[in-house]
């Protein structure tokens, strides 16, 4: 008898669908403003909380010039497909980056080419850190991507990053087949945070937490009854 008496308690703890589906709608206001207040705390985190971060981008093609045979074209360019991963090496060395760090400090060169009244003290860790090159697999194009907390800084950087990094790899590599197919231009809008995505993961956070506290606690007082 008493086992019989607990496996109706057991099967009394439970939750039909019918009492979920009441629950959810009995509780929905309480998801939305969850949902409201998590996503409103999504905004203002990424708003006025979080550094924001601009991306600034030059293009550069690697092409060897020849008057050769198409064979022997077609064999240039292979290996300058190869160097881009050297070329990739190169822009974030310590040499390259001290050469970047020193211009950016340098007022003169800042006012005259950059129309720039202010200078940039940033480290060569931070400025390592700040560059990431891309390239797509068999193109002779790659990408030096920079990002700072500053729009201008940004387009600054890459683009003195580039001029550094095309004169200094005739030094080292003794070539000169590299070209700037695109230049650095000042970013509008930072590309981190996405104001609108913290936001959105903030409301389905929210609503998820939520419920599933709601449920809990359903089931909980379910049981107790």
């Amino acid at each position: 008898m008493d086992t019989r008496r607990q496996y109706d308690h057991r099967k009394n703890t439970g939750m039909s669908f019918q009492q979920f589906i009441d629950i959810c709608f009995k509780k929905f206001w309480i998801f939305i403003l969850w949902a409201a207040l998590i996503g409103g705390l999504g905004f203002t985190l990424a708003k006025y909380a979080v550094t924001p971060q601009y991306l600034a981008t030059t293009e550069i093609l690697v092409n060897q010039q020849s008057n050769k045979s198409s064979s022997q074209t077609f064999d240039n360019q292979q290996a300058d497909i190869q160097m881009i991963n050297t070329y990739k090496d190169l822009i974030t060395s310590q040499s390259l980056l001290r050469k970047v760090k020193s211009q950016l400090a340098n007022p003169d060169l800042m006012a005259t080419k950059y129309k720039s009244n202010e200078t940039f003290n940033v480290s060569i860790k931070k400025l390592k850190k700040s560059v990431d090159v891309t390239n797509t697999q068999n193109s002779q194009m790659f990408t030096i991507n920079v990002k700072a907390p500053h729009a201008k800084e940004s387009a600054i950087m890459a683009d003195m990053i580039t001029n550094v990094f095309k004169n200094e790899i005739k030094k080292y590599m003794r070539v000169n087949n590299i070209t700037v197919v695109s230049h650095a231009y000042v970013p509008l809008q930072p590309s981190f945070p996405n104001i609108k995505l913290f936001t959105i993961v903030g409301a389905i956070v929210g609503f998820i937490l939520s419920f599933v506290v709601v449920l809990i606690r359903e089931l909980v007082k379910s049981g107790e009854d």
